[in-house]
């Protein structure tokens, strides 16, 4: 893994946790597959929006949001925020 670059691992942990998001979401809160099928695309843009947009390099300096903790962060916390906006919305 120490040979990928960054993009390509920033895309792995990306997939990982669209997949984790779609499992949660139909094995533990219960969402329909259509309701699922329905949502995933505008999670897919939101996630290639924050995963894969170039930002600054560390030669410019790492500003604000911008800064790769907190790019990771937002990206690993994402799925849990989405899951439980799910469920507080089932009956």
């Amino acid at each position: 893994m120490n040979n990928l670059s960054a993009p390509t691992k920033v895309s792995i942990v990306t997939a990982a946790c669209l997949v984790g998001l779609v499992v949660a979401l139909r094995d533990l809160v219960r969402v329909p597959a259509e309701v699922i099928a329905r949502d995933i695309v505008p999670f897919m843009i939101v996630y290639w929006a924050i995963a894969l947009y170039p930002g600054r390099t560390p030669a410019a300096g790492w500003t604000g949001l911008n800064r790769p903790l907190y790019r990771g962060a937002l990206i690993i916390l994402m799925p849990f925020a989405i899951v439980l906006v799910y469920a507080l919305r089932q009956p």
